[in-house]
């Protein structure tokens, strides 16, 4: 072996081991996702849903209380790894929550589900409200109590710098006013059924103004490293 085709295999073989920093959808969740209970204006018997049984708040533990009170209040933790070199380029939110009350007799307009809800300190108590009013009501009494609500919203540009540090922190408050089998409460308590932060990632920029190679190019440099590494191994020796 000549010392240039050894230099050319070294190079390969380094850049085949390399790990490049690749983009894609990092995932973190709390609780136990419930796939069947799809229609917010349906009552549904808590004996009906499989309640999460992990630490708190996702225990299946009611958090408030709509007659005594107090309100829903609860905060929980993300916790993930966003590898190094990447940036975030999209984030959204996504919470299923049984009894949170929706479909009060009062209008939400005035008196809306969240009082406060935040993100690693970013208030987006308007977009979870804006998702909540969106969800269909029953038409009977019986139905506007003890739904299961699925809200999902699409996080802004300004949290990601934020998010590429774990964990992210959720704080979510609900407003006093929730709904029982009789009518409208003064509190509103709700239980906690699954949660899920969902992050896009992409390779970063490089410096001097160049970018981290696309997958498709390192699947091209990894081709390579192995028509070298056969064209070695098929040289007759002598």
């Amino acid at each position: 072996m000549t010392n240039r085709t050894a230099s050319i295999l070294a190079a390969a073989s380094f850049f085949c081991v390399l790990s490049p920093a690749w983009g894609g959808l990092i995932t973190s969740s709390l609780g136990l996702e419930d796939t069947t209970n799809n229609d917010p204006s349906i009552h549904v018997n808590p004996i009906a849903i499989a309640f999460p049984s992990g630490a708190a708040p996702f225990n299946g533990v009611l958090i408030g209380n709509d007659i005594t009170g107090p309100s829903f209040s609860a905060s929980w933790n993300f916790v993930y790894t966003v590898p190094s070199l990447t940036d975030i380029v999209g984030a959204t939110f996504y919470l299923q929550i049984y009894d949170a009350d929706v479909c009060t007799t009062a209008s939400r307009v005035t008196t809306p589900v969240a009082s406060s809800f935040t993100i690693d300190g970013t208030d987006l108590t308007g977009a979870l409200n804006a998702a909540f009013d969106a969800d269909a009501c029953g038409t009977t009494n019986a139905n506007r109590n003890g739904n299961v609500n699925k809200e999902l919203i699409t996080l802004p540009s300004s949290l990601y710098t934020s998010l590429l540090t774990s964990p992210a922190t959720v704080s979510l408050t609900f407003s006093n006013l929730g709904r029982g089998v009789l009518g409208d409460t003064s509190f509103n308590g709700a239980e906690l059924i699954y949660s899920e932060l969902d992050l896009t990632t992409q390779p970063q920029e490089g410096k001097g103004g160049g970018t981290t190679p696309e997958p498709a190019s390192w699947s091209m440099l990894a081709a390579g490293c192995g028509l070298l590494i056969l064209r070695r191994r098929a040289r007759p020796r002598g």
